[in-house]
């Protein structure tokens, strides 16, 4: 995977010092250069001189890990759409941002910053929620989709370099119809899944990782993932994204997004 260019958002809160912490942790392993972007709130008090220490203080802590790094400060009241500005003009591979975990309620009524970038962005998104320790668990949402390939070839490559373990999970969302009929193939379907799922295991353990899958019946994609990551004290979830746009995400939902923004555990967006 090339991840030689980094984007961190950073605003001195707890969370978004999470996110830098494993951002240098992944830097180190792929040799990256790691920018931090801040945005500056205009009606923020004394915020000029509290950018200011907020990015000198991180960038040094950057480079005294060997990592090239370089500040970016942004003045708006948008600081969701100043990042995927950033994000996108500068060539980034992954974004890598905390979350302050606002309910889904909370997130609709105030808008969320991470909820915002995971869902817009272009670029791969990790949005940071708790701290993790090394090695860590990571389990990855996956459909067989083309998306979802691109999820598992990441979850393995960052898997190797960080020692994890990798638990495959796949939602068999059955359709149903207005009158609770249940198609005839159902059966076939859920053969297919088990034989996908198989292969993704096996792809995973060809590659030296320790990997399981399972399948998981639920009508919710999102929350199967979200319940399972806590259930199983999981550090990462890893999905890949359909790049639904802005009407499409808010008409039918997005798994990833609504997994971005319910769950208690770290997110990794593909794209």
């Amino acid at each position: 995977m090339d991840l030689s260019k980094i984007l961190v958002a950073v605003d001195g809160s707890e969370h978004s010092d999470f996110a830098l912490n494993v951002a240098v942790k992944i830097g180190e392993k792929y040799g990256s250069r790691l920018d931090l972007v801040h945005v500056e709130r205009p009606s923020a008090i004394d915020s000029i001189e509290k950018a200011d220490n907020i990015l000198e203080d991180r960038v040094e802590i950057v480079k005294e890990r060997n990592l090239v790094c370089n500040p970016i400060k942004v003045k708006s009241g948008d600081p969701a759409g100043e990042i995927l500005k950033v994000a996108d003009s500068g060539g980034y591979n992954l974004v890598v941002l905390g979350s302050r975990g606002l309910g889904e309620l909370k997130s609709l009524l105030m808008g969320s910053v991470s909820t915002k970038v995971a869902k817009e962005s272009k670029k791969s998104v990790l949005v940071m929620k708790t701290r993790f320790e090394i090695p860590p668990k990571i389990l990855l949402g996956y459909d067989g989709s083309d998306q979802s390939n691109k999820a598992l070839e990441f979850a393995a490559d960052m898997g190797k370099k960080l020692g994890a373990s990798i638990n495959v999970v796949s939602v068999f969302n059955v359709p149903i119809s207005p009158e609770a009929y249940v198609g005839p193939e159902v059966d076939r379907w859920e053969k297919d899944m088990s034989n996908m799922l198989e292969s993704a295991v096996a792809k995973l353990k060809a590659q030296g990782l320790d990997a399981k899958g399972e399948i998981s019946d639920h009508t919710n994609v999102a929350l199967a993932l979200t319940t399972e990551a806590e259930k199983g004290s999981y550090d990462f979830i890893v999905v890949g994204s359909r790049g639904l746009g802005k009407l499409k995400a808010l008409v039918l939902g997005s798994v990833a997004s609504g997994v971005a923004n319910n769950s208690k555990t770290n997110v990794l967006i593909v794209r």
